[in-house]
């Protein structure tokens, strides 16, 4: 008998994340997520109850919340098949040139890009079955230089390299690491970046979670 597939994705209460999170319950997972938005982490708990869900107010990059992330998910759902690393955020905004660009405030974008989502990666890599699979949403950004985006991609480009080293290192082990480009997508990050940008030109969220299904399901049956 199959063993159910588990899901943890980070960043789940909004944008990618959240209909990661629906299309995976609908095609059957059991899925985790964390946020630090209690109130939209108790809706989620509340429409879809906790026998194939577990929702966790958490911020990543705090320790203590790492290890309860990873408490909580291997007590109910035991170990996980794919972590998808979706938590972000995009720094300074309006977006600054760079040699605007605050100290502080590319400490504080590294800290959640680069740093919480390295030691989840590392932490997480801990409870995964075998084969098992590491996503990171990176972004364009993370390889195209465009003006104002000097800490968003600059971070992103930062954790982009290190989940294709850990993809290299980690070849015939049973685990496997990617990063994942959605595109330009219609959420409240990219409204943040690009204000004056056409939303009906934007991909849809739904149709991200899509072909991030598709791409998990083969990354997978790759590594059998």
């Amino acid at each position: 008998m199959d063993v159910k597939k588990t899901l943890l994705v980070t960043g789940g209460t909004s944008g990618i994340g959240n209909a990661t999170v629906h299309l995976f319950i609908a095609k059957g997972w059991n899925v985790v997520t964390c946020g630090r938005d209690t109130g939209a982490i108790a809706k989620l708990q509340s429409e879809f109850g906790d026998d194939k869900f577990l929702g966790l107010t958490a911020d990543i990059r705090l320790e203590n919340h790492v290890s309860s992330i990873l408490e909580e998910t291997r007590r109910r759902f035991g170990l996980i098949d794919v972590c998808v690393l979706n938590a972000g955020t995009l720094g300074p905004a309006p977006l600054p040139p760079v040699l605007k660009t605050d100290m502080m405030e590319l400490r504080r974008t590294y800290e959640t890009n680069v740093f919480a989502n390295f030691n989840l990666m590392k932490k997480i890599a801990g409870i995964l079955r075998s084969p098992g699979l590491i996503v990171h949403m990176t972004s364009d950004a993370a390889v195209q230089p465009y003006p104002g985006w000097g800490a968003y991609g600059s971070s992103k480009a930062a954790m982009r390299q290190l989940v294709e080293i850990l993809r290299e290192e980690s070849r015939g082990t049973g685990l496997s690491a990617i990063n994942f480009d959605p595109g330009d997508v219609d959420t409240r990050m990219h409204a943040l970046a690009v204000p004056d940008a056409d939303r009906n030109a934007l991909r849809k969220t739904s149709d991200v979670a899509l072909e991030l299904y598709a791409l998990i399901l083969k990354e997978l049956e790759v590594n059998q």
